[in-house]
């Protein structure tokens, strides 16, 4: 025995006309069509659905206990079609992302917590990595996206710009009266100060700002993972030199921030694999990221 959807559809237009030629108006099929799905229905079901009575197709019994499925299985029909128009709109759907852990708690929570007011159908399983790790989940397509700084990329990634990180260094010491919240490099005690390992985005590029301002960077103690460097700091382990977004995310009034003045900038790059086209909700949310619609997104709009 078996019943298909197109049987289920000719019974339910019965149903609802009270005769094959209504039936087969609703469905825009001919007469004959409509009375074969009908007799083939009845013959997988082995029952008789409906009766004539005078001159009207009226159901039977057991095509009236039928019923309540038959209208379970359309408003299933239904809710697809409504899931399947609001994942075109992006109003549902789910984005995969992982980030730097200084990007995960101060500017990644702000994004998503923007993006959802405006599209509170959608989402998010949020992971923070450090970029190793993250540029192996995009290659295996375990994410949809990942935001990191500006990493050496391999074949069949693409980085799209959307922001910026300053450099900000902390310290127990006070702003004094007057002071501008800035600090030059020559200012910082190197030898004191907590570093960010090397191999990462913020470590070479502070190598190459203390080597271009002709000091030796060589801190004492390396970190990897940048909240770490604000208690360190508070329980007097030395200085340290962070984004923005991880000294405002994690900011005491015991700690001074000051911006390192020549600034030094840092990108802050989504990532994912050419290989693994995004969905709608990725593509929007990428969207929000940039501040503009990206060229895939425009073509699936018309």
């Amino acid at each position: 025995m078996t019943i298909r959807l197109r049987h289920i559809e000719a019974l339910q237009a019965v149903q609802k006309a009270g005769s094959i030629t209504g039936a087969a108006e609703l469905l825009n099929v001919s007469q004959p069509a409509v009375s074969k799905l009908l007799r083939h229905a009845e013959d997988q079901l082995g029952l008789r659905l409906f009766e004539r009575v005078k001159g009207k197709l009226v159901p039977t019994r057991e095509a009236k206990l039928l019923e309540v499925e038959i209208d379970r299985t359309f408003a299933g029909l239904e809710r697809i079609s409504s899931i399947a128009a609001n994942l075109r709109r992006g109003r549902e759907g789910h984005v995969r992302i992982a980030c730097l852990p200084s990007l995960g708690f101060g500017f990644m929570t702000e994004q998503m917590a923007s993006f959802h007011r405006r599209h509170p159908g959608v989402s998010f399983d949020l992971r923070t990595h450090h970029t190793r790790e993250i540029l192996d989940l995009v290659a295996t397509n375990s994410l949809d996206l990942a935001i990191a700084h500006e990493p050496a990329l391999p074949p069949g990634m693409r980085k799209i710009a959307i922001g910026t990180s300053r450099l900000v260094h902390l310290s127990t010491v006070p702003l004094g009266p007057g002071e501008a919240a800035e600090i030059t490099l020559d200012r910082i005690d190197v030898e004191t100060l907590i570093g960010v390992d090397p191999d990462t985005s913020i470590g070479a590029t502070l190598s190459d700002a203390f080597d271009r301002a002709g000091i030796r960077y060589a801190p004492r103690n390396l970190i990897q993972t940048y909240y770490l460097a604000l208690p360190l700091v508070r329980y007097g382990a030395g200085s340290a030199i962070v984004d923005e977004h991880t000294a405002q995310a994690w900011a005491v009034p015991d700690v001074t921030a000051r911006v390192i003045v020549p600034e030094i900038i840092l990108p802050i790059t989504a990532l994912h694999h050419e290989n693994y086209p995004l969905s709608q909700a990725a593509h929007l949310f990428l969207d929000h990221l940039t501040g503009k619609p990206t060229q895939r997104t425009r073509s699936a709009r018309r």
